[in-house]
C-alpha cells in the first residue's frame, strides 16, 4: 500500500473514531434529580417527578439522582461514576444513589463509591427488575423512584450525628451570624462616633 493510502486510511480512521470518543465524554449538565437531555419526559412529568425524588431525599437524607441517556450498556457504569462525581450527587446529604437510565436496556445502579453502600446487591436488583425497559419513560423512572424511596424509607438510617446540620440551615445560620456581626460593628463605630463628638463639644 503507497504512503497517500496509508495516509488516507489513517485519517478515515480517525473522523470514524471521533464521534465514539466525544460521545463517550459528552456528560450534560446536572438538571434536577432527572437530568433529560433528549427530552423525553413532558414538563408536567419532569415536575411530578422532581417533587417524587425531592421528597424521597427529603425524607430519607439519601439523594437520589438519575440520567436518561442513550450510551450504550458497555458505557453506563464508566459514565455515570463521571457524572456522580462531576454532579456531586450525594455530597450535600448522607448519602447518594445514582439511576443510568439507558434509552434502549435496562436501568444502572450506581452507588457513592466513597461511602458504605445504601442498597444491597438484592436491593439493586430489585430496583433494576422494577425498570420496564418497553414502558414509556415516564413510567419507567416513576418506577425505579418508587422502588428505591420504599426501600430505602424501610431501612433503619443512623441519625444525622450530633451538631451536623442540613446544608440549607447551615447557610442560614452563616446568614444569620452575618447580619448580627455586621450589625454589632456597625452599633460599635457610631457608639464611637458618638463618643468623639461628644469629647469634642
Amino acid at each position: 500500500m503507497s504512503a497517500n493510502r496509508l495516509i488516507r486510511a489513517a485519517v478515515f480512521a480517525s473522523i470514524l473514531a471521533t464521534p465514539l470518543v466525544a460521545g463517550a465524554t459528552d456528560i450534560p449538565g446536572i438538571n434536577g434529580h432527572i437530568t433529560d437531555p433528549m427530552h423525553l419526559l413532558s414538563g408536567t412529568d419532569k415536575t411530578n417527578i422532581e417533587e417524587k425524588f425531592n421528597k424521597v431525599m427529603q425524607d430519607t437524607r439519601v439523594d437520589c439522582a438519575g440520567w436518561i441517556t442513550d450510551a450504550p450498556q458497555d458505557q453506563l457504569n464508566a459514565l455515570g461514576l463521571e457524572a456522580y462525581n462531576r454532579w456531586g450527587i450525594g455530597s450535600s446529604w448522607d448519602n447518594g444513589v445514582f439511576f443510568m437510565i439507558p434509552k434502549v436496556g435496562r436501568v444502572h445502579v450506581i452507588l457513592d463509591p466513597n461511602k458504605p453502600p445504601i442498597l444491597t446487591p438484592a436491593e439493586v436488583t430489585r430496583v433494576v427488575d422494577a425498570d420496564k425497559p418497553n414502558a414509556a419513560m415516564t413510567e419507567r423512572v416513576e418506577a425505579i423512584g418508587d422502588t428505591v424511596g420504599g426501600i430505602i424509607r424501610n431501612k433503619s438510617l443512623k441519625p444525622r450525628p450530633e451538631g451536623k446540620t442540613d446544608p440549607e440551615r447551615g447557610r442560614l445560620f452563616l446568614y444569620g451570624a452575618t447580619a448580627v456581626l455586621l450589625a454589632a460593628i456597625g452599633m460599635t463605630f457610631r457608639n464611637r462616633k458618638r463618643a468623639s463628638t461628644t469629647a469634642t463639644t
